[in-house]
């Protein structure tokens, strides 16, 4: 037995039932050691000094026990503790080799707001009573068998969470995340998580999630370093969609500037328009650690704000620049993004150095493109030849040793013809052959038919005028003649009125009222709900022309008689829904529209709020109160989210009604249809609103319902959106950052002929458009190109496979395996796909019998399930992201981790011994649970972070490793298959007999049966044999000559792009030299991964 010093922790009993054959133990440290009377005096922590440990547990602070009753015990990994009495940290592993018999760790703490990593003497740490890590051999061989239901029920928990730990860095915030997972996720937290600095530019094409990636690498770099100051900068129509994305993805606050706010946090969502204001200027002068910008690409028009962000980009640290997908054809545009990202590097590069990098590009681009558009018809076409002829041109250009042994390797006589060979060449030309490694761009059509196809339906109808007592096509007529009076400097104010013109006379109205404040000079009654501030801004600053009071009037007084048609229309709903045909306005079409498709769950949009509010009324009059929810300016933060949940989980709630405000990161995907009132003059803002529906995981098509006049403006409007753009029919996948060209085209028609020239952009835009796709698709085949690596792609997709399967079953098996033991037993609902904890549900014994610490911060779970007496989740991720008051029980949550925390640091579960009938066998022996991974300390001794191990991922088993020992010879002679396969079906189906029950003579038999002096030397036996089988195996999975190939194969590949391109960036050789260091960690730790022994288990199997 080790000498027990004062600040070792053990393992004291604490079995009140069974005091002399103890099962329960709870983690304590010596403060006092008496020699002479052989005792210690003991204190169990409680780090959140929450919990009455003497009424809930029936544990005293401080104990005395016998020496020869307590066990120097280590301290389980992960598990939260405190250093110097208050600062907070979490083991990562233990020191191996200590010298002075106490136990060492490798500590992760934040001090000073800074993530730090230190070893730590166990004297040095305050742990909970519950953070033993009780070693299975020892409690095997004091017989200290806990009932085979805890071991089965902890194999499953323990196994889910060794996959998730062993996963990728990240992988677990993303999996407890409202968020469908997807692989080209993963790929983009893996490439980027690691890096130091961290200054990326996530390019996706649109609705591939580019923030939902920023916001997890975001929590990574928290989880890497600490506390940061982070400033999010969007445009201001953005704003609030990165405030729900934190709120309701991740339940975290961040605050929207107001002017003061930044003063007040560490985080602030900032408005792109206001940083080349005063307050801006100050909010950017401040330190900030990380700094996200969204929408990069808008800076290029918009000379002061792009010096300004720039002179940000050179002080911060960590850098994440969202951005359309950059088209290197446009070349001053690229070398601008390229700027912001890295100015140091960029910012005096000569326009001939940055050409010939690009024509470099351009050139593997073509060659990549053609390659990976035609993999499908390798086979068919007999392509095999052809492939290694053009990789074989490919790397004589290159002039690259790697890429030449790796086209050598091309088999075309193999089993697959060469394919897989040909694969990875491509893969790696385009992983490292690339201008800029800090660009990531995934497309749309990775996904394959993961994405929802887009249908539209239009309905169209003709203006009505006086003849029929309707004014629409007068107030229109009117109103062009007006808007053409003004000069072209005045595009915007056009748009508005246009806008207002083709969703309804009551927004017309309201838009025309604000301009006669204007006039006439009325500072104090402004309309301020129109369409938000810009375009009260619009209305002021343009500049009243001669005689436009009385051309007011005259538009005023037209649109007054349309607007009172509209309402009389409106009054006579019945009627004209019998007889469709009578129908004149829009408003009505809409209602007869939605009247036919009552079975549906329908989203309408319309740019303006006082069209909502009309159509809110004749909605509710119609269809019930309950039938709608509306989603628009104006309405608190209660209101908003009130209705997003009536919609989201009531099925007599079919119709959302929302402005622009409903297309900002609000999930609506379970609705079947869009309904667009009007059209944005913004193909941005129109793919925001479809993008409510066509998100990921999306099933069924995205169905765009379109109402547009005859013959007007809007006509063309819709023209160039469906026929131009056709962003009905798809999305703007790689067209996004040319859309400033469309918006210029689309000023310059309505300055030139406001009645016509819009219908002259179209043939323009097309032909452009075309030849800009055809640069575009080139391009995308090359970052697909990536992708190819088939190894890293199969373990991606099936981590998460693992844990979205079956409607997350694995992370409802993980939970709750454990929950009901620990007296925490939940009902279902909602057809299984909730699962509820009420206050009669729990069972205090349970939970003292397990050590079971409740989570204390629940406060944000009650308040979004407005309910304070219960917990109420799904498991589903589907349901989860359906329906934002639900909890998702998952990595993260505090009521999982809690819970998953006690299944695997608790005693229990980690030792049984059970008797099974009916097996068809006779055997006895015992089966030992390993997990293997990498050994960080490594790295650690480095001053290298964990979120390197990234870098070794796919090299480590995701899985448990188990071994089998008969426990005689005849044991011993049976086939190990069959016994493994036995043991399997018993897992799967537990139905296994108690040996170690106390109390009915079992366990006194057992230990007659199976004597101390027989039964320690043959554990002792098993063990050493045991490990040894385990090294053997893990030798044997773990492909070391593979792991140094690859990591030599990166920075080779490096080195040689670097060639390619004429680099001699300091930068880039300082960072080939720290990953040089790294991988020689990881394959350190490779070569001596940590084996762990995780339960041992007796089995006695009888025929």
């Amino acid at each position: 037995m080790d000498k027990l010093k004062k600040g070792m922790y053990v393992r004291c009993p604490i079995d009140e039932e069974y005091p002399e054959l103890p099962r329960r133990f709870a983690l304590g440290q010596i403060v006092e050691y008496n020699e002479l009377l052989c005792e210690v005096k003991v204190r169990f922590h409680e780090l959140n000094n929450q919990l009455s440990m003497t009424v809930l547990y029936g544990i005293n602070n401080i104990q005395v026990f016998p020496i020869n009753e307590v066990v120097h015990c280590e301290i389980y990994p992960n598990i939260e503790v405190k250093i110097k009495s208050s600062i907070k940290g979490s083991i990562i592993c233990n020191v191996d080799n200590s010298q002075d018999e106490y136990y060492y760790y490798y500590v992760q703490y934040i001090e000073d707001g800074n993530k730090k990593v230190n070893v730590f003497r166990e004297d040095q740490l305050q742990v909970s009573f519950s953070g033993s890590n009780s070693f299975p051999i020892f409690q095997l061989k004091n017989y200290e068998f806990h009932n085979p239901i805890w071991y089965h029920n902890r194999q499953i928990v323990s196994g889910a969470l060794h996959t998730l730990k062993s996963a990728t860095f990240g992988f677990e915030t993303l999996v407890g995340s409202r968020v469908f997972l997807m692989p080209h996720q993963v790929d983009t937290i893996v490439r980027v998580i690691g890096e130091t600095p961290c200054r990326f530019m996530l390019a996706d094409e649109v609705g591939l999630g580019k923030t939902i990636q920023a916001a997890v690498i975001k929590k990574g770099l928290e989880q890497r370093l600490g506390n940061m100051k982070v400033l999010i900068i969007a445009p201001e129509s953005l704003v609030y969609q990165w405030k729900n994305e934190f709120h309701y993805k991740f339940w975290e606050n961040i605050p929207v500037w107001d002017g003061e706010s930044y003063k007040l946090s560490e985080q602030l969502i900032f408005p792109l328009e206001k940083v080349n204001t005063p307050e801006g200027i100050q909010v950017l002068r401040s330190k900030w650690d990380l700094c996200i910008i969204d929408e990069t690409h808008r800076l290029l028009h918009l000379g002061s704000e792009y010096s300004i962000i720039k002179r940000l980009s050179k002080r911060v640290s960590h850098l994440l620049l969202l951005s359309a997908t950059p088209i290197q054809d446009r070349r001053t545009e690229y070398l601008k993004l390229l700027t912001l990202l890295q100015p140091e590097k960029y910012s005096d590069i000569s326009e001939l150095r940055f050409n010939n990098l690009l024509e470099k590009q351009t050139y593997l681009s073509g060659k990549i493109h053609s390659l990976v558009r035609d993999l499908d018809d390798y086979y068919t076409d007999e392509l095999a030849e052809d492939y290694v002829d053009e990789l074989e041109e490919i790397a004589d250009e290159l002039d690259d040793p790697i890429l030449e042994k790796l086209v050598s390797n091309i088999d075309i006589d193999s089993k697959d013809e060469g394919l897989s060979a040909v694969r990875l060449a491509i893969a790696y030309i385009a992983e490292h052959y690339q201008v800029e490694r800090k660009i990531i761009r995934h497309r749309r059509k990775e996904l394959g038919d993961k994405l929802a196809s887009r249908s539209l339906e239009m309905v169209s109808y003709d203006m009505r005028g006086a003849d029929e007592l309707f004014y629409e096509y007068e107030t229109y007529d009117i109103l062009l003649d007006y808007l053409n009076r003004f000069d072209k400097n005045n595009v915007e104010f056009k748009r508005i009125l246009l806008s207002a013109m083709f969703s309804s006379p009551f927004a017309l109205m309201s838009v025309l009222k604000e301009r006669k404040r204007v006039i006439i000079g009325d500072a104090n009654n402004s309309t301020t709900s129109i369409a938000g501030r810009s375009a009260i801004r619009s209305l002021e600053e343009t500049a009243v022309i001669a005689g436009e009071e009385a051309l007011l009037n005259r538009l005023i007084q037209t649109t007054n008689l349309w607007r009172q048609a509209n309402a009389l229309e409106l009054t006579r709903l019945d009627e004209l829904l019998d007889d469709p045909d009578l129908i004149k306005g829009r408003l009505v079409k809409v209602v007869d529209y939605i009247a036919e498709s009552l079975s549906d769950k329908i989203v309408i949009f319309a740019s303006w709020k006082e069209t909502l509010l009309e159509l809110e009324k004749v909605i509710a009059n119609k269809f019930g109160s309950e039938s709608i929810r509306s989603f628009y300016s104006g309405m608190s933060d209660q209101e908003l989210q009130q209705s997003v949940d009536d919609f989201q989980k009531d099925p007599k709630c079919q119709f959302m009604l929302c402005d622009e405000l409903g297309g900002e990161g609000r999930n609506f995907q379970m609705a079947d249809e869009i309904l667009h009132v009007d059209l944005p003059w913004s193909p941005s803002m129109l793919e925001q609103r479809i993008g409510r529906l066509d998100r990921i995981g999306r099933d069924k098509e995205v169905l765009s319902v379109v109402f547009v006049s005859e013959q007007t403006v809007e006509t063309d409007l819709f023209q160039l959106w469906n026929d131009g753009l056709n962003i009905f029919n798809e999305s703007l996948s790689g067209l996004e950052i040319a859309l400033g060209d469309i918006n210029e085209q689309i000023n310059k028609a309505l300055t030139t002929n406001i009645r016509y020239g819009l219908s002259d952009v179209l043939g323009i835009m097309q032909s452009s458009l075309e030849e800009m796709r055809k640069k575009v698709e080139v391009e995308r085949y090359y970052d697909m190109a990536r992708q190819l690596d088939e190894s890293v792609q199969e373990q991606l997709i099936s981590l998460i496979n693992k844990f979205d399967g079956d409607n997350g079953a694995l992370l409802g098996k993980t939970m709750m395996s454990w929950a009901n033991l620990a007296g925490l037993h939940g009902t279902n609902g909602e057809q299984g796909q909730v699962t509820i904890f009420r206050p009669e549900g729990i069972s205090l014994k349970s939970m003292r019998n397990t050590l079971l610490i409740p989570p204390f911060n629940m406060q944000e779970s009650h308040k979004r399930a407005k309910r304070t007496g219960e917990v109420r989740g799904t498991f589903n991720r589907r349901k989860a992201i359906e329906r934002e008051d639900l909890i998702f029980y998952a990595p993260g949550d505090p009521f999982f981790d809690a819970i998953v925390t006690n299944a695997i640091s608790s005693d229990l579960g980690r030792c049984c011994a059970f008797y099974q009938k009916n097996t068809g066998i006779n055997w006895k022996g015992f089966i030992l649970t390993w997990s293997v991974s990498i050994d960080p300390s490594y790295l650690l001794d480095r001053d290298q972070g964990l979120e390197n191990l990234v870098l070794a991922q796919g090299y480590i088993p995701l899985e448990h490793t188990y071994t089998v020992h008969g426990y005689d010879e005849s044991d011993q002679a049976v086939d190990e298959k069959t016994v493994r396969r036995i043991l399997k079906s018993y897992n799967d189906r537990y139905k296994g007999e108690h040996l170690g029950k106390r109390g009915n003579g079992r366990f006194k038999q057992f230990k007659e049966m199976f004597p101390a002096d027989e039964w320690l030397p043959k554990i002792e036996h098993m063990y050493e044999q045991s490990y040894n089988d385990v090294k053997l195996q893990v030798s044997k999975m773990i492909d070391m000559k593979r792991a140094e190939n690859d990591f030599q194969r990166r920075l080779d590949g490096m080195r040689a792009a670097n060639l390619y391109f004429n680099k001699n960036d300091i930068d880039d050789e300082e960072e080939i030299t720290r990953l040089s260091h790294i991988y020689y960690a990881l394959l350190q730790g490779l070569v001596r991964p940590k084996i762990t022994l995780e339960s041992a288990a007796f089995g006695w199997l009888v025929k």
